[in-house]
């Protein structure tokens, strides 16, 4: 008790010493420390829900409702009333829930081969082939929908008229547009590659990596077809560049590591020499 007393005196006498503009700023510091404390614990604490559907019938979504409950699932209705959501750890589970009991997106995701069922032996070939590219389409949002940094997908795939000769042939071009979920943070390059791989192999045949456009929705560039010509080179020159830093950095963070445990921030920086040259080398033999 003598030490409190004694600390709590010494701590009055110093506040008593300070100045106001002191008393001030440190009061308003104590304030906005206090309050940062309390949001940072809020924030922590609020549970995080992922949209696993939007736009369901009342039928269906009283359907996913009773299903989620069943399953012990923690749901809720955006205040929209539009997004179904669940807990981020359950999403892959609540898709499969609602997708066992024949439930899906309305606005979310367009129809796979399924709207074949219902065609009639009389369709005629041009509605045939619409619907094809249409399912495909569809096929690979419901894939890309299965990564759990995607909230939803878009997918448009233009095809290329088939010719006879294959230097007359012309790729088909896609346009892959993705709604990243908050914890998605910055995707890696081998994941990009992951998305670019599914709708490459799920696409038209003519479809190859070259011709993916990839986007999200607030505007960012994923993945783009690589220039021609002389910004192709530059382009590529770069990449190479950035991989050679990126692997020198991690040969040295781990020989540091190797050491003695050392744990340091490293950056390489390199330059590549881009000048070409031709030698031509010629060789003389003994005449016969």
């Amino acid at each position: 008790m003598n030490f409190l007393r004694q600390l709590w005196n010494g701590i009055r006498e110093a506040w008593q010493k300070l100045t106001l503009s002191a008393r001030v700023n440190i009061s308003a510091f104590a304030v906005a420390s206090l309050v940062l404390i309390l949001f940072v614990a809020y924030t922590g604490s609020r549970t995080s829900y992922r949209v696993v559907g939007s736009d369901f019938s009342p039928a269906d979504l009283a359907l996913a409702e009773s299903t989620l409950a069943d399953a012990g699932v923690s749901y809720q209705i955006s205040d929209s009333g539009m997004d179904l959501m669940v807990t981020e750890g359950t999403l892959v589970r609540a898709r499969a829930l609602l997708h066992s009991v024949n439930i899906t997106s309305q606005r979310k995701n367009d129809p796979g081969f399924e709207m074949f069922d219902n065609l009639g032996i009389m369709t005629d070939r041009t509605l045939l082939g619409i619907n094809k590219e249409r399912a495909i389409q569809g096929r690979i949002q419901e894939m890309l929908n299965t990564f759990t940094f995607v909230d939803y997908s878009l997918v448009t795939i233009t095809r290329a008229e088939q010719k006879t000769f294959a230097r007359e042939q012309r790729p088909s071009t896609a346009s892959v547009v993705l709604a990243l979920n908050q914890s998605s943070g910055q995707l890696s390059k081998g994941t990009i590659q992951a998305i670019v791989n599914t709708v490459a192999n799920a696409g038209d045949i003519h479809l190859n990596k070259n011709n993916i456009v990839i986007s999200d929705t607030e505007g960012n560039t994923l993945h783009k077809p690589k220039s021609e010509g002389f910004a192709s080179d530059a382009n590529d020159m770069l990449e190479l560049q950035r991989a050679y830093e990126e692997i020198a950095e991690g040969k040295i963070r781990n020989s540091l590591l190797a050491i003695g445990g050392v744990r340091a921030a490293v950056t390489v920086s390199a330059k590549m020499n881009r000048k070409v040259q031709t030698i031509d080398k010629k060789e003389m033999g003994e005449g016969v």
